[in-house]
This record gives C-alpha cells, structure tokens and sequence, in this order.
C-alpha cells in the first residue's frame, strides 16, 4: 500500500487536541497520584481493526498501564483511522510536550517517566480479505437458485471479481442483488454487498459466463418459407444456449402448426421468430367481408388484396363498390369489418 508522510500537527494537532489540554485533564488534575510506570513506550507500527484511534492505541503493552491511566487515554481520540488494508506514518514532533501534558493531569511528574517516542509511527488499518473462492461460491449459488433453467444443465465459468477484496474484521454477512430483467443466460453480473457487524463495508462486482445444454427442436430437413409444420419436420438435438436474445421451442405443441415465415436448413434450430401462426388468406383470394352490428348482419363478395392468418387485419376490395377496405381474417374464406 502506498504509506502518505504527514506531520501529526496536519491531523489536526495530533487528532484534535494534542497541544492543549484535554477536556478530561480538568477532571483528573489534582487526582493522587499513582505508580508510575518507569517507562512510556510509543509503537512504531500501530495497527487496529477500529475506525477510530485513541491515544492508548499508540501505547506498547498498554494493558499493563494503570487502570485510571488506560481510562484516561482511552478517552482522547486522536481521529479516523486510516481505510481498511492501507496505512499512513505520521511524525511524531507534538507527541512529546503531549503526552507530560497528560501525565500531569493524571498526577504523575512527566518528569519520573521515561518516554520513548518513534520519530514516526506507522498506522495500519487491519482487514480481512475476501476469499476469491467464497464469492465464486456466493456467485454460483445465486445463479442456481434464481435462474429459470435446470441446475443440472447450466454451466457456470469465467467468473471475475472487480472490486477492493477486503473488509474490515468482524461477523460478515452478505446481500446479492442482480440487475432488473436478468435472463440468467451468457455474461451475467451480479453485485454482492459485504456487511460487517450489520453495516455494509463493501459492494464488489462480479459477472460469469452462463451456458445452458438444452435439448430443442431443429429442421429435421430443409424447409421453405410458409411451410406448416408438423412433427414429421422437427427433430430434438441438444444445443449450448449461452445468448438470451435467442429463443427455441422445446416442446412439439409450440411450433405444429405454425407458419416458417424464412427457410430452415436441416438440422439447424428453430428459434422462435423464424415462426408465425399459418395463412389462412393469400392474396388474390375471393373472401366473403362481413359485416354485424347485434342482430345485423350483412354480407358482401370481395377479394384480398394482402396475406393474413387468423386474427390480421388485411386490406379487401369490396367487389361491387370497388372500395378497399381494412377487416379481419376470420377464416380460410371470411373476413370482418368489425371485431
């Protein structure tokens, strides 16, 4: 990590208050005195899980100190660690004319303790690292239990992390979103949030390629277009489904019957746009336009004019007014002016 040199007196006079008295010292002067340790030892290397940093955080074997002392310089805050996996060396000029501030408001004479003070002190924010395999697992997971296909058939591969892989230490959970209308198909991303003690610490991007063996239906020989299928022209094969975009029929009953409005080569998929409901009307054909309003009913000859199937609204020429009209195909002979 790249270590930033600063003087203590940029953090705010050593984190806020290093050359002044500390608001505690006025609840502590004149207190009696206690044993002194011989000596005050300051770390060169202080590293801490904590978001913040209190003036104890800096003291070597500071549990042996003096209860009333561990009090005291647990109550100074020196201000904001530094991110979680970096580190910052702050020189150490004030802490010096500080620490005998606070020794005299604690009653000892700065004067009988020794300190020992690095010229600079290295602070280390300690993290835990996300294990790679953990959010590949979290990854897979997800992609199983929300993806309409069968796990059994899905493959699931060339899975990449973008993002800070570590978190400070501490109870983790975990929450995974995945993007509006997810097809669970080809690169899928997802974005799993870390939580550490209930609060979210990070959020990493993560996206794998997802592939699908599917058994669907093919041309089991060369079709032409506006060929009506029927089960003597499909096959199943089974295919690598890795695009959403593309949909097949993997049942009979969604393609019998229906129209090809493209030719099909033989053994080749057939996706769901290459099919349309049959014509039931060619251009050209004589067609009876009807016309009924309740009990109204009336009738007249006319010829299309386009191809239709059931339910399109075609043009029709009326064949005694010579009018063309809009209707909609009813049957193999029948259109309508109204629905």
């Amino acid at each position: 990590m790249r270590s930033i040199l600063i003087t203590l007196s940029v953090l705010g006079l050593l984190w806020a208050g290093l050359s002044s008295a500390s608001p505690h010292d006025a609840h502590v002067a004149g207190a009696s005195a206690e044993a002194s340790p011989p000596v005050l030892q300051v770390r060169s290397v202080v590293e801490t899980s904590q978001e913040t940093l209190s003036l104890y955080d800096l003291i070597d074997n500071a549990e042996a100190l003096p209860p009333r002392w561990a009090g005291a310089f647990r109550s100074i805050p020196l201000g904001q660690s530094p991110p979680v996996g970096s580190e910052k060396t702050v020189r150490t000029d004030n802490l010096g004319p500080y620490l005998k501030k606070v020794l005299a408001s604690l009653g000892t004479d700065p004067e009988q303790v020794f300190l020992s003070i690095p010229e600079r002190i290295t602070l280390r924010r300690k993290a835990a690292t996300v294990n790679p395999h953990l959010v590949e697992d979290l990854y897979r997971a997800y992609i199983r239990d929300h993806a309409p296909w069968d796990p059994a058939e899905m493959d699931i591969r060339d899975i990449v992390i973008s993002g800070l892989a570590a978190i400070p230490e501490g109870e983790v959970t975990q929450q995974i979103e995945a993007p509006p209308e997810t097809s669970f198909l080809g690169v899928v991303p997802l974005t799993i949030h870390f939580f550490v003690e209930g609060r979210k610490v990070r959020s990493l991007r993560v996206a794998g390629k997802v592939t699908v063996r599917k058994k669907v239906l093919h041309a089991a020989q060369n079709l032409r277009r506006d060929t009506v299928l029927g089960p003597e022209h499909l096959e199943f094969r089974e295919i690598l489904l890795s695009d959403a975009a593309k949909t097949y029929a993997t049942r009979m009953e969604e393609l019998v019957g229906k129209r090809l409005v493209r030719p099909v080569n033989a053994r080749q998929p057939i996706e769901m746009i290459f099919v349309d409901k049959p014509l039931c009307i060619t251009s050209g054909k004589p067609v009876t336009i009807l016309y009924q309003d309740g009990s109204l009913k009336l009738t007249a000859k006319g010829e299309s004019k386009e191809s239709g199937a059931e339910g399109d609204w075609i043009r029709v020429v009326n064949a005694t007014s010579q009018k063309t009209l809009k209707a909609k195909v009813v049957d193999e002979t029948t259109v309508a002016l109204n629905p």
